[in-house]
């Protein structure tokens, strides 16, 4: 079945069971359709729980496709992990097949660049292929999608959430909710606290900067000639000459950049943003600029914005006044740069009922609406509101040092890891900053700060309301933290981990807090997901025991030996042995040991959690690195016996 295709009949499916019922169970009600939100749902539904996805628009994959930020925001330090590492994965191959590379954007060619269209249609293919894969007894697994669904109202008892009514009226009941909204529209309706800019929920008639939004769009190069309608014969309304001159501080008729880099030439503006153009026979790369014939736009359009496009009354005037100044960008580009044979792209699929009715903006006048209707279903947004969890990730815990960076703060209930830097585009003045949690200097510079990172469990989970979970932008975390995970990759992994969690909380009928870390660690692993920001070079995901290690060097009960590698199959040492005991319970001193036999390995364990560790007596010889990781892991699942949710370093007072 062909992609589009197949997107049709996942919207059929769900408009079908939408018409024969207004009240529809669930366990798991994932709310917004962006890579956080289809991270949740697909590692839900994996997991066996029935799921339900909402999406406010009628496109999938939020940020990375329905606003067009196509281009994987990565830097190379964490290799590619579980469920993005799949998606990246069919990315590459869809384009190999066509003979065409996907590193075709800054600032290296071995970033993931593709098609919106191309990335929608991926997503598509997923989110299919696990509706029809079989689950435990056989039985076809639940992922119903859902457009045009936002939450309008949240259902709860007490401070739990037991669901969410969308604004057609239609009910979905839930055992856990997860908020993937790109601007986090679930938490004002719940019981639970959040915070927005440099405020609380608590704080009344907050008034502030956000971070600028960008209404992104593709444009391309048509060699046979711009379709008439997409040829823009007079300017846009607010086309001035403080506009013009914006433009020209950044993109201009140069041959060589400014002295800071900007102006920068149209061919050097192309490849910041460069797609790969499924029309042009060519293969190109990021490094031969004057080749690219296809770009996302997102340099000169930033657009700044305050608290009250949070606002849902307010929001669709701000967001066409941002795509307006696209709009003025794209005729500056034509007229000014004299860039004739660029024009908007019209086969991206952008042009759809939703975008020309409900997307309609009533600033941008007739004459452009041809070209209004090919704009992506939703801007770039890069802040949201973000849930007060059971405990708070800021800047003081992002600190990364050595050569190459790596984080100096782990966590034992690492569910996801990153590599960004803590990068605000504008709004990050003295004033902005959330001073009990952080002050401006806990903001590395750009480049030392990027290297990998992980994301805690807590950061998930409000801090008293059960039921209810969260993703995307959404997360309990500082505003300059916010700034390193808002990413494509990292929101897609962290809703992975949401969606594992909410699974194991829905599946044994207990709230998302009192699942153990290890569950979720051990449910992620399984799925090829990377928890511990060190690189085992003798221990690659085709060994055996990867995912037991990944799981005890996470929380802390096993590190690096000989020169950095894990040593999987060399014998455990007692000193080894004594720092997995002393983080298991906190104190307690093993007796002096030549080697640690097997029955000494389980009888210790066993004292140190109160749990029967399944240890395999029968096997001869000392026992291993390897073994031990297993073992542990098997505890971990079980019980937090690593106190993993209740270690925390100490936050800024």
């Amino acid at each position: 079945m062909l992609a589009a295709d197949m997107y049709r009949w996942l919207v059929f499916l769900a408009g079908m069971a939408t018409a024969a019922q207004t009240s529809r169970q669930y366990d798991v009600v994932v709310v917004g359709a962006g890579a956080g939100g289809v991270g949740a749902a697909v590692q839900a539904a994996r997991m066996g729980a029935r799921v339900a996805l909402l999406e406010e628009t009628d496109w999938i994959g939020g940020q990375m496709t329905a606003a067009a930020v196509s281009t994987m925001d990565e830097t190379g330090f964490n290799p590619e992990s579980g469920i993005y590492a799949e998606f990246s994965e069919r990315i590459r191959v869809h384009y190999a097949r066509m003979g065409k590379a996907i590193g075709t954007c800054a600032s290296s060619p071995r970033k993931t660049c593709f098609e919106p269209s191309v990335g929608r249609a991926i997503l598509t293919e997923m989110i299919e292929d696990t509706r029809k894969s079989l689950g435990p007894g056989k039985q076809k697994r639940t992922l119903d999608l859902f457009l045009q669904r936002r939450a309008a109202r949240v259902l709860s008892e007490g401070s739990t959430v037991t669901g969410v009514v969308a604004q057609t009226g239609e009910e979905f009941r839930s055992k856990v909710v997860i908020d993937a909204t790109e601007y986090g529209d679930v938490l004002p309706l719940s019981p639970a606290r959040y915070r927005m800019a440099w405020f609380t929920s608590d704080d009344a008639k907050p008034k502030g900067c956000m971070q600028h939004i960008t209404y992104t769009t593709v444009i391309r190069k048509y060699f046979d000639g711009v379709p008439p309608e997409l040829v823009m014969k007079h300017p846009p309304p607010g086309y001035t000459s403080e506009i013009v001159k914006r433009f020209q501080g950044e993109v201009a008729d140069v041959k060589v950049p400014g002295p800071k880099g900007h102006p920068r030439s149209f061919a050097a503006h192309n490849s910041y943003r460069g797609l790969p153009d499924s029309k042009n026979p060519e293969s190109y790369t990021r490094e031969e600029p004057e080749k690219i014939t296809k770009t996302g736009v997102n340099m000169t359009n930033d657009f700044a914005v305050t608290l009250e496009i949070l606002d849902r009354s307010k929001r669709k005037a701000i967001e066409c006044q941002a795509k307006l100044l696209t709009l003025q960008f794209l005729y500056y580009v034509q007229t000014e740069l004299k860039e004739t044979q660029w024009a908007i792209a019209n086969d991206e699929g952008y042009d759809t009922p939703y975008n020309r009715e409900q997307n309609s903006c009533p600033n941008i006048p007739a004459e452009f609406k041809a070209l209004e209707w090919n704009f992506p279903q939703m801007p770039y947004v890069r802040e949201s509101r973000r849930v007060i969890g059971m405990r708070t990730f800021a800047a003081p815990l992002l600190q990364r040092a050595g050569n190459p960076p790596v984080t100096i703060y782990p966590f034992p209930s690492a569910i996801a890891v990153g590599d960004y830097a803590m990068d605000l585009h504008a709004c990050d003045g003295d004033e902005t900053i959330e001073t009990t949690l952080e002050k401006h200097g806990d903001q590395q510079g750009f480049m030392t700060s990027l290297g990998p990172f992980q994301v805690p469990l807590q950061s998930l989970i409000p801090e008293k309301v059960d039921g209810l979970m969260v993703a995307e932008k959404n997360l309990s975390q500082s505003r300059l933290v916010n700034g390193a995970t808002r990413l494509q990759p990292i929101a897609m992994m962290v809703g992975q981990a949401s969606g594992a969690t909410a699974a194991l909380a829905a599946l044994h009928g207990i709230a998302p807090r009192a699942v153990t870390p290890g569950a979720v660690q051990r449910a992620l692993v399984d799925a090829g997901a990377r928890l511990t920001p060190l690189d085992y070079p003798d221990t690659p995901k085709m060994v055996r025991h990867w995912a037991d290690i990944q799981i005890v060097s996470a929380q802390g009960l096993m590190s690096a030996v000989d020169a950095g590698g894990f040593a999987p199959y060399r014998a455990l040492k007692p000193p080894e042995f004594q720092q997995i005991v002393e983080r298991l319970a906190p104190g307690t001193k093993l007796p002096a040991m030549q080697t640690v036999s097997r029955d000494e390995f389980r009888q210790y364990l066993k004292r140190a959690t109160g749990l029967e560790p399944d240890v395999d007596m029968e096997k001869a010889g000392a026992i291993s690195r390897a073994e031990a990781a297993a073992v542990l892991a098997k505890l971990l699942v079980k019980k937090d016996v690593a106190h993993a949710m209740e270690y925390w370093p100490v936050t800024r007072k």
